[in-house]
C-alpha cells in the first residue's frame, strides 16, 4: 500500500531533521516524531491553524492525530488540504507522514445523518443514545460508513491508523440505565471484538494500515465502572487472529493524570504502559498539557505579561458594575420600546453583575481566557449595542453607556489579572515540586517543556500529541522536541508525584 507511511520514507524524513527525536513504531519500523500534531480544535476557516500545521510538518513533525468529530469534520478537512498542498509543492511525501483518525461519536453532521436513518427505519445497529445531540457507535456497519466519510474529508485513500474513539461511552450509558457491571462489561468487549473484526477487514481492503483504541479509561482503577482493560482488549484482538493489526492505543497522560504509568490495573500488577511495552503497542498521549484534577482543568503552560493587580480596585469595579446595572434597570430602562427587547437587554446586561458576584467560579486563568470571558463579554456587548441602537438616546443614557462601558472593561481586566496572578503562583509551586522530584524534567524550558519532557523521557511513549493551533505553539513544542532525552521506566518518579500533587490544587 504505497499510500501509507513506510519505514524507508519516514527514515529519510528523520535523516533530514536530525535535530528532532523520532521513535520506532515496532510493527513496521516506522520512524515517528516524539511529538505529534493534535488536531482537536483546528478548522479550515482559521488561517493560523493552517499555518501551524504547515509549519509543524515542514519542521519534521510526521504524526498527525484527528477525529471525525473534531470541529465536526473540519479538522480532517484542514489536514487533508494541507497534506495535498505540501505534497503538490514537493515539500513532503504522503509516505513520510503517519495520519491517525478516530470514529465513534455521532455529533453534528454525523448525528444528523443518524437521525435521517432513524426516520427511514434503518438506524445504525448498536447505537448508544447518550444525550440530546450526542450518540455513540462502534458497530461494524457504522465503522464502515465512518471510515469512508473520514477518507473523503482527508482526501486520502487510506489512513495509517484508525482508532475507536472512547468506546467506554457504552459503559457510562450502561451505568446510567442500571445495567449490572458484569453484564455491561461482557457486552462491551463483545462490541469491541466485533468492531475489530470489521477493522481487520478494513486493513485487507486497504483503507487503514492498523487500528487501535483511544480511551480515557485505560488508566482508571480496575474497579471503576467505565474502566477499559487493555488486557481484555488485546485478548479480543488475539481471538480474531494471532496476526491481528491492533497496534496502538491513545490515552490521557500528564503530570496530574499519571495512571497510565502508575495504576496497576492489569493482571500481575501491571500498569497499562508496562503491558504496551511487552506487546510492542504504540502509545500516543493526548491531553499532555491540559490536566484534569478534581473539578479543575489545569493548563501546564507558563503565563506571561503583567501581574500588576490591586484586589481592592477589583472589588470597587465589581461594586460599580452592580450599582450601574441596578440604576439602569430602575431609572433608565423605561425608554426601551417593546417588552421582549427590554427583557433581552436586561438579561444580557445582568451578566456583568453575575461576573462581579461569581467571578471566582469562572477560572482558573486558562478556562477564563478560553471560554468564560468570551461568553460574558459577548453578552454584555450585545446588550450595550442594543441600547445604543435605540432611536432616541437622552444625555443620561449616553453618560451611563460611557460610564458602564469603562467600568465593565476595567472589571474584565481586573478579573483576568487576578486569575493570572493565581495561576502564576500555582505554576511556580508546581515547578518547585518537579525540581525536587525529577531534575531531568526540570531542565526543560518553561512549564510546558517540563511537562512534555516528563512524557518523552518515559519508556513506552511513542508520540506526545500536542494541540498546536498557532505557529508560536509549534515553535515552543519544537524547542523541547529537539532535545534528545533517555527514555526510562520512571515509575518511582511518577508514583512520587501522584502522592504529592493531589492536594496541590485547591478545589
Amino acid at each position: 500500500m504505497h499510500y501509507l507511511a513506510t519505514a524507508k520514507e519516514t527514515s529519510n524524513l528523520s535523516a533530514r531533521h536530525q535535530n528532532l527525536e523520532y521513535r520506532n513504531f515496532s510493527p513496521n519500523g516506522l520512524q515517528l516524531s516524539s511529538v505529534g500534531f493534535g488536531g482537536y480544535r483546528i478548522h479550515p476557516s482559521i488561517d493560523l491553524h493552517r499555518q501551524a500545521l504547515r509549519q509543524a510538518l515542514l519542521s519534521g513533525v510526521n504524526v498527525i492525530d484527528t477525529s471525525s468529530n473534531y470541529t465536526d469534520g473540519g479538522s480532517e478537512t484542514l489536514i487533508g488540504e494541507v497534506l495535498a498542498e505540501l505534497a503538490a509543492a514537493g515539500h513532503l511525501r504522503r509516505n513520510e507522514i503517519f495520519v491517525m483518525t478516530k470514529g465513534g461519536y455521532l455529533q453534528g453532521q454525523n448525528y444528523e445523518h443518524s437521525q435521517q436513518l432513524k426516520k427511514q427505519g434503518r438506524p445504525f445497529p448498536g447505537l448508544v443514545e447518550y444525550a440530546a445531540g450526542l450518540e455513540h457507535c462502534i458497530h461494524p456497519e457504522f465503522l464502515e460508513w465512518q471510515i469512508g466519510e473520514s477518507l473523503k474529508r482527508l482526501g486520502l485513500p487510506a489512513v495509517d491508523c484508525f482508532l475507536l474513539h472512547n468506546p467506554e461511552y457504552f459503559l457510562q450509558h450502561a451505568r446510567h440505565i442500571g445495567l449490572p457491571l458484569p453484564e455491561a462489561r461482557s457486552e462491551y468487549y463483545q462490541r469491541i471484538k466485533h468492531a475489530f473484526m470489521q477493522l481487520e477487514q478494513e486493513v485487507r481492503n486497504g483503507r487503514i494500515g492498523c487500528y487501535g483504541i483511544s480511551s480515557n479509561t485505560f488508566p482508571n482503577p480496575s474497579g471503576h465502572f467505565s474502566f477499559t482493560s487493555l488486557e481484555q482488549v488485546w485478548q479480543a484482538a488475539d481471538s480474531i487472529s494471532p496476526d491481528h493489526h491492533f497496534k496502538a492505543i491513545q490515552a490521557p497522560f500528564n503530570l496530574f493524570e499519571s495512571g497510565l504509568a502508575t495504576e496497576k490495573n492489569l493482571s500481575g500488577q501491571k500498569t497499562t504502559l508496562t503491558f504496551c511495552r511487552e506487546k510492542n503497542l504504540a502509545v500516543f498521549v493526548n491531553r499532555p498539557l491540559n490536566a484534569l484534577s478534581g473539578r479543575r482543568l489545569f493548563r501546564l503552560a507558563d503565563i506571561h505579561g503583567s501581574l500588576e493587580t490591586d484586589p481592592e480596585k477589583a472589588y470597587e469595579r465589581f461594586n460599580d458594575i452592580i450599582r450601574l446595572e441596578n440604576y439602569f434597570e430602575k431609572e433608565l430602562s423605561s425608554f426601551i420600546s417593546g417588552d421582549d427587547l427590554k427583557k433581552d437587554i436586561l438579561e444580557n446586561l445582568a451578566t456583568g453583575s453575575y461576573l462581579a458576584v461569581n467571578w471566582q467560579q469562572l477560572g482558573p486563568y486558562h478556562a477564563w481566557i478560553d471560554s468564560n470571558s468570551r461568553v460574558i463579554v459577548s453578552r454584555v456587548s450585545h446588550a450595550l449595542e442594543q441600547i445604543a441602537a435605540q432611536p432616541v438616546l437622552s444625555d443620561d443614557i449616553k453618560h451611563w453607556l460611557d460610564e458602564y462601558s469603562a467600568a465593565f472593561n476595567e472589571t474584565v481586566d481586573e478579573v483576568t489579572n487576578l486569575y493570572k496572578r493565581q495561576s502564576v503562583a500555582e505554576n511556580n509551586e508546581l515547578k518547585k515540586i518537579l525540581k525536587a522530584a525529577a531534575p531531568l524534567w526540570d531542565e526543560a524550558r518553561g512549564l510546558s517543556g517540563k511537562a512534555l519532557r516528563a512524557l518523552r523521557s518515559t519508556a513506552g511513549i511513542t508520540s506526545v500529541l500536542v494541540g498546536m493551533r498557532h505557529p508560536e505553539y509549534v515553535q515552543d513544542v519544537l524547542q523541547e522536541a529537539e532535545n534528545q532525552v533517555p527514555a526510562e521506566d520512571n515509575f518511582q518518579t511518577w508514583s512520587e508525584l501522584t502522592q504529592k500533587l493531589p492536594g496541590f490544587l485547591q478545589e
